[in-house]
């Protein structure tokens, strides 16, 4: 569903996860900075496909492969519905295509990652969708989704348990990353976290 990444990502994990004989590792990615704008290349929403799209966040899904013997080294790779890249696409890849000479950038431009392992985004995410609804016309920015809003699971696996789910909103918390996230992001060691962990781009490709 155009422009509801956060719910689009939410629903791809769950059926990952919930893949039998699924040996990958998950973890869902908001992308954003302090500033709230991250330029973005390779996006199907660019006009033209050699500018990029300049996001206030956006969400895709980590998937890293297990050690085995074929391949001693566990391996990331990045699932972007919104890129033109390969589906699944090797990190390393994706982020030297979508953040081309990302050093030489504006600080208040680079990214950053705020990872969540994708069970805990599963138990924890929800969203009423009020950022996309404009309280003065009383329109949708975008149409949502057909389906009912995702709220957060508590006992349960079945996502559709409304017994065991509440009506908290929590988006604003995924989706923003301030001045401050990245400070204390240099003390963080909590993979626990509901909210995650902020990484900036050179962290997320040696993590």
């Amino acid at each position: 569903v155009p422009c509801y990444c956060e719910e689009n990502v939410w629903r791809l994990a769950y059926r990952k996860i919930c893949q039998q004989r699924n040996r990958e590792t998950y973890h869902v990615a908001f992308v954003s900075n302090p500033r709230g704008c991250v330029p973005m290349f390779e996006q199907l929403a660019a006009e033209d496909r050699s500018q990029p799209v300049m996001w206030d966040y956006h969400v895709i899904l980590l998937m890293t492969t297990p050690v085995s013997k074929d391949s001693q080294t566990p391996k990331t790779y990045v699932m972007d519905i919104d890129s033109h890249l390969p589906y699944p696409c090797p990190l390393e890849e994706y982020v030297e295509t979508v953040f081309p000479n990302h050093t030489d950038w504006m600080e208040e431009f680079l990214p950053y990652f705020r990872v969540i392992g994708a069970s805990i985004y599963l138990r924890h995410f929800s969203s009423d969708r009020s950022h996309m609804f404009n309280a003065k016309t009383k329109t949708w920015n975008a149409q949502p989704p057909p389906y009912k809003c995702i709220m957060p699971m508590k006992n349960s696996d079945e996502p559709n348990s409304e017994s065991e789910r509440n009506t908290t909103n929590a988006l604003q918390q995924y989706m923003t990353i301030s001045d401050q996230d990245v400070v204390d992001s240099q003390n963080q060691n909590n993979e626990d976290d509901p909210y995650g962990q902020i990484y900036s781009l050179s962290q997320l490709l040696q993590r």
